[in-house]
């Protein structure tokens, strides 16, 4: 059986049902959720949790279950790729780096994200459970959706989390930062006049969202990544509107496709960032939404951003340790303790051999940093 949120669902909780906590009462998908999830974090728990009856930014109930906190904690993520609470880190670095798997493709009736398909007037964004989290937040965010879109000249593609607000029915505002990807693909899609294929895919294994996450070279596979993480071919799947070379993961549970049109921009934000404050708002890239398909009783996947930063701190650590490793073969191990946002500042481990290795590091360390 693939891997996917269901799998790591079932067998996570089968080996630890005290982490995982299912809620049946009747919650409001405008901050709710959030507040839940910040009260364990000041117990310093990361549960992952499951919402069975959440009211949508479209105040009726959801169809769908929501999800919190799969990405929760080292704990979690060392489970997910089988590694330990120590490891962790570098073992993901490891398999993104030198264990590459090249995705597989398979028919659209054989994939389970197109269970449900959905096109035109029957698409509206404002019945899924996604969440508003903070106060000056201006609605509800797609947080845990997978970004996806080509790179025109090599046809690679390039998957990473880049947040989403949801402005309207079918219209998403995407906050892509410069020096991502992301951007760069957008950029040359303006520079020729012609609109960027881009889509969300939200839910999956654990392993899939750290592969597609790493931070790689421009241009190189995500969905290889992806693979080499999880330790087998990311299934995809042509997508429903974008073309038969627009290839999604057939086993997320939401896929939402769409186009950004050349020089078309609104307002995005502000929002809560990772370090605790609220971003301004700004002009960002609109997502046209022309198709969302997904599993008929599909999971959707919220990432508590500003709430929980054990993943992005995990992340950095993978990053660094790989950029320290080429210049200082003796580093052991790297942390980045929540207590810095999981990004501002790190302890390197080394086994040192001789004067000024330290600062070698340092130095080596800052740039790793984005």
């Amino acid at each position: 059986m693939p891997k996917d949120l269901r799998t790591f669902l079932a067998a996570y909780e089968k080996d630890h049902p005290e982490d995982v906590i299912r809620i049946e009462k009747q919650i409001d998908s405008a901050y709710e959720c959030t507040a839940i999830a910040r009260h364990f974090e000041t117990l310093n728990k990361f549960p992952l949790i499951l919402f069975y009856d959440v009211t949508t930014a479209s105040r009726e109930k959801s169809a769908f279950r929501c999800t919190i906190n799969v990405l929760g904690d080292r704990r979690k993520l060392a489970y997910a790729i089988g590694s330990t609470f120590e490891d962790v880190a570098i073992e993901w670095r490891r398999r993104a780096d030198q264990c590459r798997i090249d995705p597989v493709t398979i028919a659209k009736n054989e994939a389970p994200c197109k269970e449900r398909v959905l096109v035109g007037d029957n698409i509206n964004l404002l019945k899924l459970p996604m969440l508003k989290h903070h106060a000056m937040d201006p609605g509800h965010y797609i947080t845990a959706g997978m970004f996806t879109c080509y790179d025109p000249d090599s046809g690679i593609e390039n998957t990473g989390y880049h947040r989403g607000f949801v402005a309207g029915p079918r219209e998403i505002r995407c906050l892509l930062t410069p020096f991502t990807h992301a951007a760069y693909n957008l950029k040359k899609h303006e520079e020729r006049g012609i609109p960027m294929k881009v889509a969300y895919w939200v839910g999956h294994h654990p392993a899939v969202l750290m592969g597609g996450q790493t931070r790689m070279g421009y241009p190189e596979s995500h969905y290889a990544a992806a693979g080499g993480v999880a330790e087998e071919p990311l299934r995809l799947v042509p997508s429903e509107t974008l073309g038969e070379d627009f290839l999604v993961p057939a086993d997320a549970e939401f896929i939402i496709e769409g186009v950004m049109q050349p020089g078309k921009r609104d307002l995005e934000g502000p929002f809560g960032e990772y370090p605790r404050y609220s971003g301004p708002q700004q002009m960002s890239p609109v997502f046209e939404v022309t198709a969302v398909t997904h599993r008929k009783d599909a999971i959707w996947h919220s990432f508590m951003v500003g709430i929980n930063n054990n993943y992005g701190g995990t992340q950095e650590e993978g990053t660094i340790y790989s950029v320290v490793k080429k210049l200082i073969p003796q580093v052991q191990r790297v942390y980045c303790p929540v207590s810095g946002s999981g990004r501002f500042h790190a302890y390197i481990q080394i086994r040192k051999t001789m004067e000024g290795q330290g600062k070698e590091a340092i130095m080596a360390a800052l740039t790793a940093w984005k």
